[in-house]
This record gives C-alpha cells, structure tokens and sequence, in this order.
C-alpha cells in the first residue's frame, strides 16, 4: 500500500511516519511512505490513482490541506482523503470533500493503528474497472465512478462523477451484463441504470441523482424501486458501522 503523508512540520510528519512504520512492522504489511512539505510539492507531480490514501494536514504553509483536496477531488473521487490537524475547526470543510477521516495531533498511536485496520479493510477490496470506446479513444474507469448508464440512439452514454459524459457503442445490454453483477446498480427503467450511492432521493416518478441528474423511473414498479435504494442504503450503513 502506497500512502502520502503531507505536512509542513517536519516533526509532526516524522512522528506520523515512525507509527506507520510500526504499524506495518507489527502487522506484517509493506507500506510505502511518500513524505511531502506542502499541498504544492504534492500536486506537481500527482496522478490519479498514484496513492491508497492521503493524510493531509489542513494547516500549511502556502496552499492548504482543504484547497490542496479540492484539487485532488478533480481527477480523483475515491482517493481516500485523512485530514491532520491540531484544531476540529474546518471538520465541516474536511466532510464537505467526502473526507474519510479526521484526527488531531498530537497523534495517538492506537488511533492511528485503528484507522489503519478500517484502511487495510477497504483498499484490499478489488475495484472493478469498465473498459469502453468513446470517440476513437480507449478509456478504462471504476464502477464506483459511475453515476448511470443510458441507452442513446444505438449507442450507450455513460456518465461519471467527474462530470464526464461517454458516449460508446458498446451495446446497453453488454454493459448492464457487467454492472448488475455489482450490487450498487440498479436498473430503474428500460434502459437506464444508476449507482446507488449517487441517488439522492425519489420524487415525482423521478430519479435525483447527484450531478443535477433527474432520470424517469417506471412507474409500475415505482415503490419497489424505491424500496430497493432504501434497503440498499440501510445495509450500506450497517456494514460501514462493522468495519
């Protein structure tokens, strides 16, 4: 596991760094640790996907740990963000750019090692990638990236969290094959298929979703649909609450 460690006090990063470096000695696991000084020297060189997670403090020098996120949440909406700080002041901020977690320092040692065991528990999960044609150009994303699929004139339109929009001629059914075996998809009329996690409520035979997306629901089967998001959100949070 590859994990950048962002702060511009040399000790507090040493500090995080030993711990990592004892939590991996104790568990028997190869980590990797990238040390950056600031949101800058970070940025210039990243690429999506390059990290299993990030801690990054929110007090910086130069650009800070929240703007620094905001530009990794561009190109990454998974990238699983740590927010450091000595102050619970901006945790509305950190949880507005879907951080995964908060901790103040001075750092605990078993806390670190508890965010650790949730991290090792998540990132050990195969993320399954779709791979298309669009525009002449060959292009392979996660299904968690996905916010809905459509059937369009003979073709599919594919449309990402990132605000991407592929159209494909990949056929609808071939695609649907592949992400109904993902519990997160749902297919809400002929022709459609959303991402659960992206709904954000039913209303009027509508399906909101998250992008100012408003998708037809059939309306036969309205309520069980409905019912399904619910039940799948309801598990959704029982299973995080184990973790």
């Amino acid at each position: 596991m590859v994990l950048a460690l962002i702060d511009d006090s040399k000790t507090d990063c040493d500090n995080l760094h030993d711990i990592l470096v004892e939590y991996a000695a104790h568990h028997s696991n190869d980590l990797i640790l990238h040390c950056f000084s600031s949101g800058e020297e970070f940025l210039k060189n990243y690429r999506p996907c390059q990290y299993a997670a990030v801690f990054l403090d929110i007090y910086m020098n130069g650009i800070t740990g929240i703007e620094t996120a905001e530009v990794i949440r561009k190109t990454d909406a998974n990238l699983l963000l740590i927010f450091i700080t000595s102050s619970p002041e901006h945790m509305a901020d950190a949880f507005r750019i879907h951080a995964y977690e908060y901790v103040t320092k001075p750092f605990e040692k078993s806390r670190i090692f508890r965010l650790m065991d949730d991290l090792m528990k998540r990132t050990t999960r195969e993320e399954r990638l779709l791979s298309f044609i669009s525009n002449r150009e060959s292009h392979t994303i996660p299904f968690s990236d996905i916010i809905f699929v459509r059937s369009s004139d003979h073709c599919s339109e594919i449309v990402t969290q990132q605000g991407h929009s592929y159209i494909t001629r990949m056929n609808f059914r071939d695609i649907s094959e592949l992400l109904t075996d993902d519990f997160r998809f749902l297919l809400i009329i002929r022709g459609i298929l959303v991402n659960m996690d992206y709904i954000i409520r039913f209303a009027d035979h509508s399906c909101y979703m998250e992008g100012m997306h408003q998708l037809p629901v059939n309306v036969k089967k309205y309520k069980h649909i409905e019912e399904l998001w619910k039940n799948y959100i309801f598990q959704k949070i029982r299973s995080e609450q184990t973790l």
